[in-house]
This record gives structure tokens, C-alpha cells and sequence, in this order.
């Protein structure tokens, strides 16, 4: 299975040397290893780049701030950083619900550091290569919490869900993964099962459509907003069946 690479994070801060009632603003300018950055707008005095496909090692980053109408322009000497990978503080599948019927993304909290390669195995470590790759879609930094939006792609992907199955979230390329979950469709409860329950939160679903109460999108399986006959037939495809590690199905009673 494809990976997703590097995430790291730049702050530039810009201070009056002058006591002046003027507010800083304008941009700053990053450059990393001689090539320019999109501008970064100044809030506070302080301006933060958030960059991926950065690799893990040494990097040469420059800062320009653009000045306004009250400050004049300033460049910052070359910084020499060496890029650490982050530590992982947590994984969560989806919204952090417990349903396991649709998977469409995975949110992981990182700590300081350039945040390196993520990689997807199924359930027993072994590699899926082609048909099914994860991406970084979102990076967010708010104040000390930084966190990575994963996403899947590839042909097996389905409506935007990874297909049904156990998977392992790798990191950086180590064997022993950081994360481990499955998709099951019609499993709303999260216990690797479709069962009496999800019959019977799927019955209180059927026959809505968004922007209505019932409607519940993990169980719109072709996500067309509506939950129907298709979705129906998924549904009874997995009914009384339980997912085990390796991806086969065992038939419940």
C-alpha cells in the first residue's frame, strides 16, 4: 500500500525594534533549501509555514518578512535545521465514533518534529501495493497540538472508504505498526460484527436521506445521501457475519 510523506512546520517571528502603536502585518516569505515558499500571512507578530514532502535530515530555511504601510522589509540569516521525526502521541479513526461501517480517514496527533512517511498493511503486516495508497490531506497546528488528516486512495478504495478489511498504520517504515482497525460495512458499534444491533440501527436509517434526522452516513454505503435498496443489499451481504484479523469472514449462527 502507497505512503504518505512529510509534514514539518516553520514559525517566523517578527518584532518592532522601535515602541511603536502599529500593529505588525503583512507576510513572511519562507524559502527552504534555496527554493520560495507560498507567503505566510503575520497574526500576532508571528508567522508559521506548514510544508509537506520535507525528508528527515539537515535543510537550510530562510524567512523574509514583506513589511505593510508602517514597517520595512527584513530577512532573517539562513537557518541551518536538522528535520527530526515527530513522535506520535495518538491515532483516530474517522470522527472517533465507534462505527466501523465506513473508514474515510484517520486524524494522528504528532509531536515536535518533521512528521515522516505513513504506510497501510492489512491485518498480518503484509504490504498492498497499487490498488490502495493513503495520502495527508490536512495538517492543523493549534497552539502545542499538531495534527495529521490521513485519507485513502487508490482503485480499491470504496466510495471513498477503505474496502472491508484489518489494517495496520505504519510509520516511518517500522515493523510494528502505531495503529491497527478494520472496516466493516453495516458494523455500527465498532465490534468487528454485523449483528442483531446494527439490523437494527440500520432499519431506523433506511429510507433517509440527508439533512434528515434517521439519516446516518456510514450506513449510505454508495454515498449518494441516500439510504436505500443498494445500501440495503450491502447491508444483507455482511448480516450475521464477523471479521477476522487475517480479512477472512466467519458466518455467525
Amino acid at each position: 500500500m502507497g505512503g504518505a510523506g512529510q509534514i514539518a512546520v516553520f514559525t517566523a517571528i517578527i518584532r518592532s525594534t522601535a515602541a511603536v502603536p502599529w500593529t505588525l502585518g503583512g507576510t513572511v516569505t519562507f524559502t527552504i533549501d534555496g527554493t520560495t515558499q507560498a507567503p505566510s500571512g503575520v497574526l500576532g507578530g508571528i508567522a508559521i509555514l506548514v510544508t509537506s514532502g520535507l525528508s528527515v535530515g539537515p535543510h537550510t530555511v530562510g524567512a523574509v518578512y514583506g513589511g505593510d504601510g508602517h514597517f520595512f522589509t527584513s530577512a532573517a540569516s539562513p537557518l541551518r535545521t536538522l528535520a527530526r521525526p515527530a513522535a506520535i502521541l495518538g491515532v483516530q479513526v474517522n470522527d472517533s465514533a465507534p462505527q466501523r461501517s465506513t473508514v474515510t480517514s484517520l486524524v494522528v496527533r504528532v509531536g515536535t518534529g518533521t512528521v515522516g512517511a505513513f504506510t497501510l498493511t492489512d491485518g498480518l503486516g503484509r504490504a498492498r501495493t497499487g490498488d490502495l495508497g493513503i495520502a495527508v490531506s490536512a495538517a492543523t497546528v493549534v497552539g502545542a497540538n499538531r495534527t495529521v488528516q490521513l485519507t485513502f486512495t487508490g482503485a480499491a478504495t470504496s466510495f471513498g472508504s477503505l474496502p472491508d478489511g484489518y489494517y495496520q498504520l505504519h510509520y516511518n517504515g517500522a515493523v510494528t505498526p502505531i495503529a491497527m482497525f478494520f472496516r466493516l460495512f453495516g458494523d455500527s458499534n465498532g465490534d468487528s460484527a454485523v449483528t442483531g444491533a446494527d439490523q437494527t440501527a440500520f432499519q431506523a436509517a433506511y429510507r433517509s436521506r440527508t439533512g434528515m434526522r434517521a439519516y446516518r452516513a456510514y450506513f449510505d454505503y454508495n454515498d449518494d445521501a441516500l439510504i436505500d435498496s443498494v445500501d440495503n443489499l450491502a447491508f444483507l451481504q455482511r448480516y450475521k457475519t464477523r471479521l477476522n484479523r487475517d480479512g477472512t469472514i466467519t458466518r455467525l449462527p
